[in-house]
């Protein structure tokens, strides 16, 4: 397994296709979702990008916005999940953004239905859940242990 974490102007073109084609297969084909990827957060964004060889099987950004750090686009390649990788890379994520931005909140606009799995991690809803394009989501902040 090889992570690569880079902004956006460093992807390759190859890296920012396999990117943008393992979003379309989870987020489109996989779960029909109806929202528009190309948010242009993309470019302000840093990726982090997990190879098993030279295929991209998992994946997330991470942006601010207005003084917060969001982690999003979380994803898995389905022959890869159930082995804990999910759980790694926000655990790590976390990890490196509180110590290269220590006292920024870091949040993820979880998918209602995923609220469990970042409760585990140390995340707690803020607010009352919302819709976005016919899907759940509920935004939730990562509280620190100890």
């Amino acid at each position: 397994m090889k992570w690569e974490w880079l902004p956006f102007a460093e992807l390759t073109a190859k890296q920012a296709y396999d990117m943008l084609q393992l979003r379309e297969t989870v987020f489109h084909l996989e779960q029909r979702s109806m929202n528009n990827d190309l948010d242009n957060i993309d470019i302000q964004a840093k990726h982090l990008l997990g190879f098993d060889n030279e295929t991209l099987i998992a994946y997330l950004r991470v942006y601010l916005e207005n003084d917060v750090l969001y982690i999003g686009r979380i994803i898995i390649d389905k022959e890869y999940r159930g082995a804990g990788m999910g759980r790694m890379m926000v655990d790590k994520t976390v990890e490196k953004l509180q110590k290269c931005y220590p006292g920024f909140p870091i949040c993820v606009r979880a998918q209602y239905a995923q609220q469990y799995f970042y409760q585990k991690l140390h995340f707690m809803a803020q607010g009352e859940p919302f819709d976005d394009a016919g899907v759940s989501y509920v935004k939730m902040l990562h509280v620190p242990v100890g």
